[in-house]
């Protein structure tokens, strides 16, 4: 499952995959959030926090090509990916390979939010405290969703 939170305004989105393993509505999503990102943002900074659980099988070859597109729309783009899965690290190295970001573009895996965070601030010379408000409110929008799923699947 795909939950994030955004700020149109700081151009800051946090991503988070947990709980089921995701569809190709969440991966869809995941495409649509960047793409407001990279809109939204213009030609500033726009910085991409995207959480996955270790435990999350990792997206297939046609939805990792279709990431490697989507991500060379932005002009000025952070992405860091968040996990402690070395496959999932590896396909960051792969797409960085195959597909160099452009100009103006970073991509990079960090273990915990919390360093990611850091290295997020360094790149942009400012505190991003709205990645902390904007985590939790993906955290709240996973939480909701399985709640509903339970709900769902109680009633059969």
């Amino acid at each position: 499952m795909y939950s994030f939170g955004y700020d149109a305004a700081a151009h800051a989105l946090v991503g988070l995959k947990s709980g089921p393993p995701d569809t190709d509505a969440d991966y869809e999503r995941v495409l649509d959030s960047l793409a407001q990102l990279v809109t939204d943002a213009k030609d500033e900074l726009a910085v991409w926090v995207f959480i996955i659980d270790s435990k999350h099988p990792p997206p297939g070859p046609g939805w990792r090509r279709r990431f490697a597109d989507g991500r060379t729309r932005a002009r000025e783009l952070r992405f860091v990916m968040v996990t402690e899965s070395a496959i999932e690290r590896g396909i960051i190295t792969a797409l960085n390979w195959v597909k160099p970001p452009s100009a103006g573009q970073r991509f990079v895996c960090r273990a915990t939010f919390e360093i990611a965070v850091s290295w997020l601030e360094g790149e942009a010379d400012r505190p991003m405290p709205i990645l902390y408000a904007l985590r939790e409110t993906a955290r709240a929008e996973a939480r909701l969703a399985t709640q509903v799923d339970m709900a769902a699947g109680s009633r059969h």
